[in-house]
């Protein structure tokens, strides 16, 4: 009896195991969730890396830079896949991720993939919190741009201009509901700015520097200073385009010079011309996520095994920090640096910003109270 309850429990274990072989054979995932990674996981598969934005965007320069050099810091060395799946500003691909298979053979590159979105756009069908950050490349410092025809180079001498009759000049606004949209409505009220914002154009910098070329436009908010040397040569140096303020938070850091030209020392913050605290709260909580670290992160999907996580993070971190990558990424970007987070740290910061979107909420709905909000995430 004791041998047959034996050989039972050996027939049992075995089944067992030869179930969770079967498994990971149709389902392409791991058979444990922890533990070492099989060296041999990676090993002729392709892997995906969905990008947020559309071909030729910025975005997809980054996507497709990274799926160029990535491969080879995978154990296995898989093919690369780029998948972009466009619209809802960043908002499909980051759904479309959401709902993909915690394998480890996708992951996203997005860009303007912000905590805030998750309250404002209500087609929004993710929770920031559930995603597998792998990290963070860049992050968003911004400045305000004004074509050097409008009739103020500077902020500081269209402050008080609103009420007092001064020529007005024009503000591109993408979105009507959004935290940027509601920021620049206060910076216009607090600082009395004849300024008209015009709503529902094109996001983007492509976008941007075409709409300045043609007029449409005087000003827009862009992280472009490093970037326009190469996009638009001379633009900055014969004057076609100024740089009317400096719209980033404080902590955000300071501006180098460009490749064409000194960084002007008489530009102003935004945040520093405004004359209350509260004021200043809210300008921060108002661009809390937008210009921080989530200007482009690298994301897995929600489930994805500790095992998996830890060797995609590894990989993605050596990418980052190899001299061949970081070179050719330099081509593209310009001299707009890198800003290398962990998908550990990342993880941290995504908390602490969403622990303070109920508050940002409650700032939008009083100033723009006919915009639908998603109350999907408390």
């Amino acid at each position: 009896m004791n041998k047959f309850r034996m050989w039972l429990n050996c027939g049992i274990r075995l089944t067992t195991i030869i179930a969770a072989v079967a498994l990971t054979a149709v389902n392409g995932r791991p058979a444990q969730t922890s533990g070492e990674l099989d060296p041999n996981y990676f090993n002729g598969k392709t892997f995906r890396i969905v990008i947020n934005y559309e071909p030729g965007s910025s975005a997809d320069l980054f996507g497709r830079m990274i799926a160029k050099h990535l491969a080879k810091f995978l154990p296995g060395n898989p093919r690369m896949l780029v998948v972009n799946r466009s619209g809802a500003s960043g908002t499909v691909g980051a759904n479309y991720l959401y709902t993909a298979r915690g394998d480890g053979l996708t992951i996203g590159m997005f860009s303007a993939l912000y905590p805030s979105n998750q309250i404002t756009f209500p087609d929004v069908q993710f929770n920031m919190l559930k995603f597998r950050p792998l990290a963070s490349i860049q992050g968003r410092n911004q400045l305000w741009f004004i074509r050097g025809a409008a009739p103020y180079d500077r902020i500081q001498k269209a402050v008080g201009q609103g009420s007092a009759g001064g020529p007005r000049f024009t503000y591109a606004e993408e979105a009507l509901c959004g935290a940027n949209s509601v920021r620049e409505k206060l910076v216009q009220e607090w600082l009395d700015l004849p300024m008209d914002i015009k709503y529902g154009l094109p996001g983007g910098r492509r976008a941007a520097m075409q709409q300045l070329e043609r007029g449409d436009i005087d000003s827009v908010q862009q992280s472009m200073w490093y970037t326009l040397p190469k996009d638009r040569p001379g633009w900055l140096k014969n004057g076609f385009l100024k740089v009317f303020a400096n719209a980033s938070p404080p902590g955000a850091g300071d501006f180098q010079d460009n490749r064409e030209t000194a960084f002007p020392k008489d530009v102003k913050p935004v945040y520093e011309l405004l004359k209350t605290e509260e004021q200043k709260r809210q300008y921060v909580l108002l661009s809390l996520d937008s210009l921080g670290p989530f200007h482009r992160t690298i994301y897995a999907p929600p489930g994805t095994p500790g095992n998996v996580l830890k060797v995609l993070r590894k990989s993605i971190w050596d990418m980052l920090h190899d001299q061949t990558f970081t070179a050719e990424i330099e081509r593209l970007r310009g001299a707009d640096p890198l800003d290398i987070r962990s998908g550990e740290k990342m993880e941290e910061i995504i908390k602490t910003a969403l622990g303070k979107v109920q508050e940002l909420k409650a700032i939008m709905q009083k100033h723009a109270p006919n915009c639908p909000f998603n109350d999907k995430f408390k």
